[in-house]
């Protein structure tokens, strides 16, 4: 993600002279017009807080409403720090498609001329992440008057089939990407309620073992709880709930690697009890002698 470097002021160090920094700094105008500006700035901030505080307490002991105070008050505050050179002046937006940046724009409830403090960066990011499809989101203030958004695109992971057999790209984390994908032969297709939000975990622990990531077609959640996975024999693997589906993925690898079971005619392999594993035989393939050929 592009990095967003914000300017360092001095930091209030002094001017080190020939002789080092035992030597006082000279007063000027320029300096004197600085340190009164700052003065000034600091003094408007304390009086709005005085001032709000003040409004609270009456309006607390006058029992009025503080929903209309808050408006109220969010009014005077607004006046006096842009007065003080602290209200919005641009909100920029980096990397982001044009349907994203007027998606952004809608959802942000600041705009040029609103206090800065009022942009404050975790709330505008958790309004933004609150958005589905927007990508990952990054939100900075530089004072006095900056405010900076970063997005991060999202990329497909898996499809999502949906009940009318429709197909959504997200990405590992359940997130919903807004680029359509034309060719969808590459992807993981999964399937049933609460599959969105647990694929990620099932990404990870199949992406380990290469030879089940190749072979691997859809995935099914059941009850919400776990999965059954479908390979390109047409085998179905049902995996255990929780924390044993890891555990159960590893021990599905190494019979790959010892029987290639995934390669033979096998309807179904079993691993949801630890200490089994069950196997059910897929269909008889009939020879031309008319005897039974059956692969195992």
């Amino acid at each position: 993600m592009p990095q967003v470097k914000r300017k360092q002021g001095d930091g209030g160090s002094k001017p080190r002279g020939k002789g080092g920094s035992g030597q006082g700094t000279k007063a000027t105008p320029a300096r004197d017009a600085v340190v009164k500006q700052t003065t000034d700035a600091s003094s408007i901030i304390m009086a709005v807080f005085l001032v709000v505080s003040g409004i609270i307490g009456i309006a607390a002991w006058m029992g009025g409403s503080m929903s209309v105070l808050e408006h109220r008050v969010n009014f005077f505050v607004d006046g006096v720090v842009r007065t003080a050179g602290l209200s919005v002046k641009q909100v920029n937006i980096y990397h982001a498609t044009p349907e994203q940046e007027d998606r952004i724009e809608t959802v942000l409830d600041i705009a040029p001329g609103d206090s800065m403090f009022r942009a404050d960066p975790k709330r505008l990011k958790r309004m933004l992440d609150a958005q589905r499809g927007l990508g990952d989101i990054e939100v900075y203030r530089f004072w006095p008057d900056q405010v900076a958004i970063v997005v991060t695109p999202l990329e497909a992971a898996v499809l999502f089939e949906g009940e009318e057999g429709d197909f959504t790209p997200i990405d590992p984390f359940g997130r919903e990407v807004l680029e359509p994908v034309e060719d969808r032969s590459g992807f993981l297709k999964v399937k049933g309620v609460g599959a969105p939000e647990a694929v990620g975990d099932l990404v990870r622990d199949i992406d380990a073992h290469a030879d089940l990531n190749s072979r691997l077609v859809s995935a099914t959640r059941v009850g919400q709880r776990r999965w059954d996975l479908e390979f390109i024999s047409g085998a179905i693997v049902k995996l255990p709930a929780g924390e044993d589906r890891e555990p159960s993925i590893r021990r599905l690898a190494a019979l790959q690697a010892q029987s290639g079971l995934l390669d033979r005619r096998v309807a179904i392999v079993d691993l949801r009890d630890p200490s089994r594993v069950y196997v059910q035989r897929g269909p008889v393939q009939v020879a031309s002698n008319g005897g039974a050929n059956v692969r195992f």
